[in-house]
């Protein structure tokens, strides 16, 4: 890596909160978990018409924390970046970038 392409990482990392990413990621997969386990995880399946593949569990399972962490990284740059820093700005922007790219991207997905 060049020494201004190191500088560019550097600075994005720049003031990154990386105990709150942490607790983020912790209450993500919390929620997940609680999600598509006990709360809904039977409805779920039974709406996919199929049953869980628990083959590879632990490899999906960390895939899942790495993608996480990747999400956490790009909103916390993304809203440094376009200075949303309070909690109605945040929200705003982080509905935002759900709803043009996430939740597009899903719908494609599902028509």
């Amino acid at each position: 890596m060049s020494a201004a392409g190191y500088r560019a990482n550097e600075a994005m990392l720049k003031g990154f909160n990386w105990i709150g990413a942490l607790v983020a990621l912790v209450l993500m997969e919390a929620l997940g978990f609680l999600w598509y386990g006990p709360l809904f995880g039977d409805m779920w399946m039974k709406a996919l018409g199929t049953t869980p593949d628990m083959s590879n569990a632990t490899v999906n399972m960390a895939l899942g924390a790495v993608v996480t962490v990747i999400i956490i990284v790009g909103i916390d740059w993304l809203l440094r970046r376009l200075g949303a820093l309070s909690l109605a700005p945040a929200l705003m922007t982080s509905f935002a970038a759900w709803f043009f790219f996430n939740f597009t991207t899903m719908a494609v997905d599902y028509l």
